[in-house]
């Protein structure tokens, strides 16, 4: 299956909260009372799909203009450089966002395509040799790192059940995954 480890399905959602209820302006609220994890996870996806959807509108627009969903979610990265070494699914969301989305990440100055994007696959490559038997990092580490071996794997049974537990809901960030995942 992966190597000579078996690897462990952590039987909880990626993302434990409902996702649909609150808009991120209501979630970020919330997260600066209590700064939870779980809401800071669920912010910072909403956030980058935000940044994501604003981007494709209209790229120039994007550079030139301070919107607010830009402000918090660049404060996001900042604070889980300085608190969330720890936390795995946050370490490999913003893996994902610097690998895939490296483009959102130009306006700082001293970031440069190629340190954005390596520092993604640094940060989830390091996720892996501490915790290869882990599946969120797995899956993470297979799509980021080993895209040849993400066509193979995807059509294991296993897998795919464990993508679809991974990403139970029909929110747009579960559905989101999944596709990402199993496509």
């Amino acid at each position: 299956m992966h190597g000579s480890k078996q690897l462990v399905y952590d039987s909880q959602p990626f993302f434990f909260l409902a996702q649909n209820e609150k808009t991120y302006e209501e979630r970020y609220i919330l997260w600066k009372q209590n700064k939870s994890d779980t809401i800071f996870l669920v912010l910072y996806m909403q956030l980058w799909m935000k940044l994501e959807e604003i981007y494709m509108e209209n790229v120039i627009d994007y550079y030139k203009k301070n919107c607010c969903e830009k402000k918090i979610f660049f404060e996001l990265v900042e604070y889980q450089k300085n608190f969330f070494e720890g936390n795995i699914k946050i370490q490999l969301l913003t893996s994902y966002f610097y690998t895939t989305t490296e483009y959102l990440f130009w306006i700082n100055q001293e970031n440069d395509i190629s340190n954005i994007i390596n520092t993604g696959r640094d940060i989830v490559r390091n996720l892996y040799e501490k915790n290869p038997e882990n599946f969120n990092v797995y899956i993470f580490y297979i799509c980021i790192l080993k895209g040849k071996e993400k066509k193979r794997i995807k059509r294991k049974k296993w897998y795919q059940q464990g993508i679809k537990n991974l990403f139970p809901s029909n929110s747009e960030i579960d559905k989101y995954f999944r596709e990402i995942f199993l496509l």
